[in-house]
């Protein structure tokens, strides 16, 4: 089973109506999201959802501060097994919750920055990391007790209501076999992050005390080994790095601890803050090995080279990729989430350039003028002089030697044109006072220049790709004409 539709309205940072459409697939969704754009309330939305089958949270409480009237605010997924199956449709709003049925989906994951600083970065006072609490009431709490064959978050209930031995004895018996597991599969996830560590889980039991009337001992400590030696209070000895990937391995690794269910979503909002980017493209290996077979994926980030980078790993097939920036509503002080699909560079230029935002505009054209260099210049094998990295190459070389090889193809025009725009608005050192209106003539005029090279590139390219089928054509008939020729002659052949 996966959602292939989402709607929501009036939920956090969504004014009115919104659609993500997955398509009948049920695509995996990667979302860049400039700070205020509503990303997080995505997140938030999904996740809540899910949860409120058994928790049912107020819809009300994350309404849309500025909607006045009701409105049929809601959040509605869409449910489908595979692409013939027939639709379910399920709301949460401030009168509906979706069916009990849906706590089946056990195997959700919902990770942002925030859970993983409550793995390390709350206990900053403290020398030891007790996760007790975030075990039970977040990160095992859907994973089975082997003993009493309940969820450990039923027991929990259980556990405190009634206070009995029998109950506290399954509950500790069932926990230590669970944190057995949980860190063999923690430590074999660090292992792909390319750290010698490994993490331990201390946890003598809980038990009851019987003067105070109260459960003692809710203290499960994480222990940590780099290089075979006990890390005394990691987290204030090992970096952000390596804590970042303690947690994320954590909470992971706890995922794949839960019961197999038929819905299976992994969401990760902002997880690698803390990471550089080589432990970043170990993330994607993970995912790679144990999630993008069996779990529907939401991946949010603000961070827009992140997001260029999965999509360069990801797959067009299964995944859907949808930009969000904010947007003020007419005259109003507040802003609304802009939901793009796939916005080019030129695109975005436009975008702000509406939003007489003129600096992020240059930017942008700039961006996409370099963009269009290097692609052109790999696609037709322009000779540059070879430099050991990619980022070395200045924009200057790329369009000297592209005017070089092809002037009278792209025009005397567009040559000049290119070069007086790059002088005024593709210059990163004229930016520091773009934001002047006179210079919104200039920004325009850049974005139309460089659509039209682009064009022009696209017009080129096309060409030179018309002209190789020819060839491949001739060359072809020339292979048949040659393999009758010897027939004729040795009928044998």
């Amino acid at each position: 089973m996966r959602i292939v539709k989402i709607e929501i309205k009036n939920f956090k940072a969504f004014y009115g109506q919104y659609e993500i459409d997955l398509t009948s697939s049920g695509k995996n969704l990667l979302v860049y999201g400039e700070n205020g754009s509503g990303k997080s309330s995505l997140f938030l939305a999904l996740k809540l959802f899910l949860e409120s089958a058994q928790q049912q949270h107020s819809f009300d409480d994350h309404k849309n501060i500025f909607v006045k009237m009701a409105d049929e605010d809601k959040v509605r997924l869409h449910f489908q097994e595979n692409e013939q199956a027939k639709v379910a449709i399920f709301e949460w709003s401030p009168t509906v919750y979706p069916p009990i049925e849906l706590v089946v989906a056990k195997a959700q994951g919902f990770i942002d920055y925030k859970s993983l600083l409550e793995a390390h970065f709350v206990h900053r006072e403290q020398r030891e990391i007790n996760i007790f609490r975030l075990l039970v009431d977040n990160i095992l709490t859907n994973s089975i007790n082997d003993v009493t064959q309940r969820s450990f978050g039923e027991d929990w209930k259980i556990v405190q209501a009634n206070k009995l031995p029998t109950d506290l004895d399954n509950f500790n018996d069932g926990l230590k076999i669970k944190l057995s597991d949980l860190k063999d599969k923690v430590s074999e996830i660090l292992e792909k992050f390319g750290y010698a560590m490994s993490v331990d889980f201390e946890f003598e039991g809980i038990s009851y005390h019987q003067n105070d009337k109260t459960l003692v001992n809710q203290t499960v400590l994480l222990k940590v080994n780099l290089v075979d030696r006990k890390i005394e209070a990691p987290h204030h000895f090992l970096n952000e790095a390596k804590l970042s990937a303690i947690a994320i391995s954590i909470y992971l690794a706890s995922l794949l601890l839960q019961p197999k269910s038929e819905l299976r979503i992994l969401a990760l909002d902002d997880v690698v803050i803390g990471l550089d980017m080589s432990n970043r493209l170990r993330i994607l290996d993970i995912l790679e090995t144990y999630f993008v077979k069996e779990y529907q994926l939401f991946v949010m980030t603000y961070d827009k080279y992140w997001f260029e980078l999965i999509k360069q790993w990801a797959s067009n097939k299964i995944w859907k990729f949808i930009e969000m920036y904010p947007k003020r509503l007419d005259e109003t002080d507040f802003e609304i989430p802009l939901i793009q699909e796939n916005m080019s560079f030129i695109g975005m230029a436009e975008y702000h350039l509406k939003a007489n935002d003129y600096k992020s505009a240059a930017v942008y054209i700039r961006t996409a003028f370099e963009k269009l260099l290097k692609t052109y210049c790999q696609a037709k094998k322009v000779q540059i002089a070879y430099k050991t990295s990619s980022g070395d190459y200045e924009s200057e070389e790329l369009w000297q030697a592209i005017v070089t090889r092809d002037k009278d193809e792209i025009g005397e025009k567009i040559i000049q044109e290119i070069k007086n725009y790059r002088k005024v608005v593709m210059n990163p050192l004229s930016h520091y006072d773009i934001e002047k209106p006179e210079f919104r003539a200039e920004i325009e005029q850049t974005i139309k220049a460089v659509g039209q090279l682009n064009h022009i590139f696209e017009r080129l390219k096309k060409s030179e790709l018309q002209k190789k089928n020819e060839e491949l054509i001739k060359e072809n008939a020339d292979l048949k004409r040659q393999l009758k020729r010897k027939e004729a002659l040795d009928p044998s052949t």
